[in-house]
């Protein structure tokens, strides 16, 4: 059988000890391949009798970083690979059924045309239910790097990756939020790529999810400035350079709203600056007239 490694970063908090149990066991019962699980804790967080627990199993391959980094822990858990193919799992997330094997078998198949990374779809928890991630991952199959346009077809339990040809120069270890968004745009430019349609995972809700707030907001403005240096044909640049100037706009808002003028006028005219910014010029009296009232207060 394909032995696959399967990364599962964390902090090993213990209020989380529950999810993570939940995590490994959907790894380990995965059919037609042979996984190892190597969970990577990270930071100081954890509870020492748990990690105590993990390093006793058997099942399990335990490493430690101590720094407090989920993208520095997907690094440091690449640089470790030891079997021909691997993947990610998120602490609180879980696997459907046998979906390593159907992601692995399209690279079984050898030859030129065979995939890097073979990426699947997956079901995101909604109002108590689950939803597909995608309607269908058909419409990345011919162009996956004009596809991220339409949506990050990259989630971190969604990829198997052929170890000989993934390597850790697509994993920096240092872009804290959408840093899935700019492996994908990584792996785009020149690896070959498969999509299945299959439901291969489960992201279960988080009641502080990362994406509402404000630190993740000024992450998306890092991460796109990242994205743009890769190298991407012109087209593909433009189209960044309008969502960069889309998010520093949405991070003036956020700034205005919280009562940070300094802040905000900066990431306004920042926007302003860049390819397809001055559609937000009339945007400029909302500060106006904010700033006006503060200060006749």
């Amino acid at each position: 059988m394909p032995s696959i490694t399967v990364i599962v970063p964390t902090a090993l908090a213990p209020e989380r000890s529950a999810v993570i149990e939940r995590a490994v066991a959907s790894a380990l019962a995965q059919e037609g391949v042979q996984v190892e699980v190597m969970l990577v804790v990270n930071g100081t967080r954890f509870e020492p009798a748990l990690l105590a627990k993990w390093r006793a199993d058997t099942r399990v391959r335990v490493e430690y970083l101590e720094l407090g980094s989920a993208p520095a822990a997907v690094r440091h858990g690449r640089s470790l690979i030891r079997t021909p193919y691997f993947s990610f799992l998120d602490d609180d997330d879980v696997y459907i059924e046998n979906t390593l094997f159907a992601r692995v078998a399209p690279m079984l198949e050898g030859g030129a045309s065979a995939p890097d990374m073979v990426v699947c779809n997956g079901q995101r928890e909604v109002d108590g239910g689950f939803r597909r991630c995608f309607s269908s991952m058909a419409q990345f199959t011919d162009d996956p790097l004009r596809g991220l346009l339409k949506g990050n077809w990259l989630g971190s339990s969604s990829a198997v990756f052929r170890s000989d040809s993934v390597g850790l120069e697509y994993f920096d270890g240092r872009t804290r939020y959408m840093e899935w968004t700019v492996i994908a745009y990584r792996c785009a430019l020149n690896r070959r790529i498969r999509f299945i349609e299959d439901d291969g995972f489960r992201i279960h809700s988080s009641p502080n999810s990362l994406s509402k707030s404000q630190q993740y907001r000024e992450g998306a403005v890092v991460a796109l400035d990242v994205i743009a240096g890769l190298g991407l044909p012109p087209d593909v640049r433009t189209a960044i350079a309008r969502k960069r100037a889309d998010a520093l706009h949405e991070l003036a808002e956020a700034y205005r709203l919280d009562g940070r003028w300094r802040d905000a006028w900066l990431a306004h005219l920042t926007s302003l600056r860049g390819t397809g910014g001055l559609r937000y010029l009339a945007y400029t009296r909302h500060l106006l007239s904010d700033v006006a009232a503060h200060l006749g207060r």
